[in-house]
């Protein structure tokens, strides 16, 4: 494994950053994509993405910028359809509309983006992409079709596309979907996921369940409650052993700033007491003034 790069926020000292407008509410949405790399969970909505550690402990209440950390897509880059790690090389691959970049760590490989005809896909783009522990292959969805892929051959599998799902008791179509460290995988549709663990060919009993309540620190109040500019910014509480390393003063961001190493590791975040704070927005308002 590599390093997967640096925070957009120093590691040695937190940042003040203004609350960006367009920052999604991670507790009432839909995400865009969801993907395992290097062991952790990424959840991806617009042009920002929460993440998860290994422990599913989310590294921070606000989401981080997509090209600030993966450098080398486009600035003006909405939104992604679909990512997954390749087992073949452990190597990142993003998907948009009719494109794919392929990422050592955080920097992106020459001579991409690419069309993803590549891959065998058709024109359009994909709903979702995942590999399977089972027998290593990547799976695409786009409506309610599937492909199977092989990446240590560089081939689609014959006889794809299918209409038919491996797995019982999954929606079509996706957002997205990942295999977890636990031995199983997720499915993502809406604010709800399906559980189906590696040995099995149908979701578990139970499901689906609360994406926002079970992986990103909401209770079941915030992920039912409307849109609300600023609901998950401020006042929500970590479940037991979960990590909050956010707090905000006159609309201003304490950043939790994190930076990866081998693995991918959370750097510590220094605390400012309530008043110095308060004194640091001060002076940076009137600095912008």
């Amino acid at each position: 494994d590599g390093d997967l790069g640096h925070s957009p926020c120093s590691p040695s000292w937190p940042s003040l950053c203004r609350l960006r407008r367009d920052v999604p509410n991670r507790c009432n949405t839909h995400f865009d994509a969801v993907a395992q790399i290097r062991g952790e969970a990424f959840f991806f909505k617009g042009k920002y993405f929460w993440r998860l550690t290994r422990n599913k402990h989310l590294v921070s209440l606000q989401p981080a910028q997509i090209h600030r950390f993966w450098r080398g897509l486009p600035l003006n880059l909405d939104s992604v359809d679909a990512v997954y790690e390749r087992t073949s090389d452990h190597k990142i691959v993003f998907f948009k509309g009719d494109r794919y970049w392929v990422f050592k760590d955080n920097n992106v490989e020459e001579g991409y983006p690419r069309p993803i005809s590549d891959f065998g896909l058709p024109p359009g783009g994909i709903d979702a992409a995942f590999s399977w522990a089972h027998n290593d292959k990547t799976y695409f969805f786009k409506d309610n079709l599937c492909w199977r892929y092989d990446d240590h051959e560089r081939r689609m599998d014959s006889g794809y596309p299918s209409e038919t799902i491996p797995w019982k008791g999954i929606p079509s179509p996706l957002d997205d979907a990942m295999r977890w460290s636990d031995g199983a995988s997720y499915f993502f549709r809406g604010k709800e996921y399906w559980r189906v663990l590696d040995s099995e060919l149908e979701a578990e009993p139970g499901y689906p369940q609360s994406i926002a309540r079970d992986w990103l620190v909401c209770s079941d109040m915030q992920a039912d409650a409307p849109e609300a500019a600023g609901s998950s910014r401020v006042g929500a509480r970590s479940k037991p052993g979960q990590h909050d390393q956010s707090r905000s003063e006159n609309s201003y961001e304490v950043c939790s700033c994190t930076s990866a190493s081998e693995p991918l590791r959370a750097s510590p975040v220094l605390r400012l007491p309530a008043g110095l704070t308060l004194l640091w927005a001060a002076v940076l308002l009137c600095v912008a003034l």
